[in-house]
């Protein structure tokens, strides 16, 4: 709006082409500026971000954690004769429990060496950050 005042006082300096030009220009800032999605933080980007790298073995850690449980319930239930649970039912959950817990803790670990390793190769495009025993260094 400020530059639409400022027109209007120099009005008799400039010709109606300046004038429409600089009007079509604010008109398009204002309309990239009501149009463009809002902006995030950086603490909301970096969660974002992580999120998207560790949601898969989270959710398996917690899935197997679940199972974990339910199966030695089941076997508590089970060895204690207490309700009428089927032999194997105990076992099993326990064992898928303890894959899907061992698979997601596993997971994490990789997953954060594959991110240091793609940072690494960004950075040094794909150079060694030493120089090799024997070679001699140069500098670029």
């Amino acid at each position: 709006m400020v530059v639409v005042e400022q027109l209007k006082e120099a009005k008799s300096l400039w010709t109606f082409s300046t004038m429409s030009v600089l009007l079509s220009e604010e008109r398009k800032a204002s309309v990239e500026e009501a149009t463009s999605p809002p902006r995030e933080t950086s603490f909301r980007l970096a969660v974002k971000r992580r999120w998207n790298y560790f949601h898969k073995p989270l959710l398996s850690i917690l899935i197997g954690a679940l199972v974990f449980g339910t199966g030695t319930a089941m076997s508590l239930l089970y060895f204690t004769q207490v309700g009428n649970v089927p032999y194997l039912v105990g076992p099993l959950f326990l064992s898928m429990g303890l894959m899907f817990l061992v698979t997601g803790l596993v997971w994490i670990p990789i997953i954060k060496q594959k991110m240091v390793h793609t940072a690494m190769s960004q950075m040094g495009h794909d150079r060694p950050l030493l120089p090799q025993r024997g070679s001699v260094a140069t500098i670029s």
